[in-house]
């Protein structure tokens, strides 16, 4: 899997194996003393931040971001991962059960 990540191709993994590599890779690094509730959702903030700092001076943009230099997507798409990295750890954290029952039952209504 990590030759096709280094490619750019898409790999799929679900989001409770995602996690489950998230808590290890905390875990290998002693950091899950640092994973409260809170701290994972200023974690969170302060990458929205960044994320909103990428689109300050952009105005209005096109999808696909036709005119962008591939070092500034390549650099979205890294705040973008760290979001939802934080999103992911905060929700299996809080809810211990990564289900996003919230989500679903949004999306079946």
């Amino acid at each position: 899997m990590e030759e096709e990540i280094l490619q750019g191709e898409a790999v799929e993994i679900s989001l409770k194996d995602l996690s489950k590599k998230l808590e290890d890779f905390a875990k290998a690094r002693d950091w899950e003393k640092y994973h409260s509730p809170r701290n994972l959702l200023l974690a969170m903030v302060g990458e929205v931040g960044e994320l909103s700092e990428i689109f300050q001076w952009k105005g209005e943009v096109d999808k696909g971001l036709p005119n962008w230099e591939e070092s500034d997507k390549e650099h979205l798409g890294e705040e973008l991962s760290d979001v939802l990295l934080y999103l992911i750890s905060s929700e299996a954290l809080i809810f211990q059960s990564l289900g996003f029952k919230y989500i679903l039952l949004m999306l079946w209504e």
